[in-house]
């Protein structure tokens, strides 16, 4: 497979920590990867000309990250036909929502899929599915990579649950596992008596008797 299909493109080094998941999900998968510093404000034309010659240097996905006014991976969408995906970054004092919007808002025609405010992961993950389309390789490694997910949902379940049985246990007795709950009987539905037509009257099923409209009550008919 060859090496820079992916574009990882930073607005700051300091975005680099942040970033690091998204990095290590790409080499787990064996997608080929280069990190680029770019300002979409500071270095408005680097950013322009990187993202008009990206298809040529043959990258075929960039994932754009940035924090505050983030309009990095929105100016490069705008330059390029790849597809690009937009990763929030918090540590503003917005904590990362004004960068949401800013990805994420993008005017008709201009899309940017954005994930998740320090969503590396998810980032690097959407870029191996787009890959996919290219890749029949790709296909396989995700979905052993879905299988992995769903086998660690089982796991912390069964560890879950045996915590639990091991905490209400009494002292000194062997635990045993969790017995499911037994459904709910049914609750006894009351009898109704219409004394007139269309008021519904509740009849006591311990005396059998009757009530008149005034509370007093009437002896039963043999």
């Amino acid at each position: 497979m060859p090496s820079g299909l992916v574009a990882v493109v930073l607005g700051s080094d300091s975005d680099f920590p942040k970033m690091k998941e998204c990095l290590t999900t790409l080499t787990e998968m064996g997608i080929g990867y280069r990190v680029n510093i770019i300002s979409a404000h500071r270095s408005p034309q680097r950013a322009a000309d990187f993202a008009a010659g990206a298809a040529e240097e043959g990258y075929d996905v960039i994932i754009a990250a940035a924090g505050g006014a983030a309009h990095l991976a929105g100016v490069i969408a705008s330059w390029t036909t790849l597809p690009v995906v937009g990763v929030p970054l918090s540590g503003s004092a917005m904590g990362g929502v004004d960068a949401l919007y800013s990805t994420v808002q993008m005017p008709p025609g201009v899309p940017v899929a954005t994930v998740g405010i320090d969503a590396a992961r998810n980032a690097g993950i959407l870029a191996v599915q787009v890959l996919s389309l290219k890749y029949q390789s790709l296909r396989e490694r995700l979905g052993n990579y879905k299988r992995r997910l769903a086998e660690g949902v089982a796991e912390k379940s069964t560890r879950l649950e045996g915590e639990l049985v091991a905490q209400t246990a009494p002292p000194g007795q062997p635990v045993q596992p969790a017995q499911p709950a037994q459904p709910a009987q049914p609750a006894q539905q009351a009898a109704f008596v219409k004394d007139e037509p269309g008021q519904p009257r509740r009849r006591s099923r311990r005396s059998g008797r009757r009530r008149k409209p005034n509370g007093q009550p009437q002896p039963s008919m043999v």
